[in-house]
């Protein structure tokens, strides 16, 4: 169910297409070949993210939905409880494995927020950083940070990231979150 299979095309180091295949359905079934979601910064997007673009909003005021690694989870959750105890608000962690998975869980509305504290590699974020930026959200390292993608830096974000549907949710979480 979280496998994903993805490609990024990023030009001087800014995602501006991301292609992200999911080969099973939510219960681990492939035998429909499964769904293929894409973006086109500027241009156009999947039938299937053009319908769900709409920014999550937690049914709940109180609650932010946090989606976070199966696998390498970090201090994620300690983290998002410390930023969000002064507004009162309880964090709801998701906890889901595969990165492209978790952001088109942001882009598709099911979760408010993607968080990552630890390194993780790029070519790991870099469709799902695309296909946000071309749906109307965003992903930056939690310093605020657009990520490069070129070839001549490191492969490793070391910065963590923080994923939303929407650049106004991202402003409001990347100040309680900002290391």
């Amino acid at each position: 169910m979280y496998v994903t299979v993805m490609v990024c095309i990023a030009i001087k180091g800014k995602p501006i297409a991301g292609i992200i295949h999911q080969p099973y359905d939510d219960k681990g079934n492939s035998d429909k070949g499964g769904v293929t979601k894409w973006a086109w910064v500027g241009h156009d997007s999947s039938l299937s993210l053009t319908q769900a673009v709409e920014p999550h909003t937690s049914n709940n005021a109180d609650n932010v939905q946090v989606i976070v690694s199966r696998s390498h989870p970090g201090d994620v959750v300690m983290v998002a409880e410390s930023a969000f105890k002064e507004s009162g608000q309880t964090v709801v962690p998701i906890k889901a494995a595969g990165a492209g998975y978790k952001a088109l869980q942001v882009v598709e509305g099911r979760a408010d927020l993607y968080l990552h504290t630890t390194a993780i590699k790029k070519w790991d974020i870099c469709a799902g950083d695309a296909i946000l930026k071309a749906t109307g959200g965003q992903m930056t390292t939690r310093e605020g940070k657009e990520i490069d993608y070129s070839f001549q830096g490191s492969p490793l974000n070391e910065h963590g990231i923080v994923a939303t549907a929407s650049t106004a949710n991202h402003d409001k979480y990347l100040t309680k979150l900002r290391i």
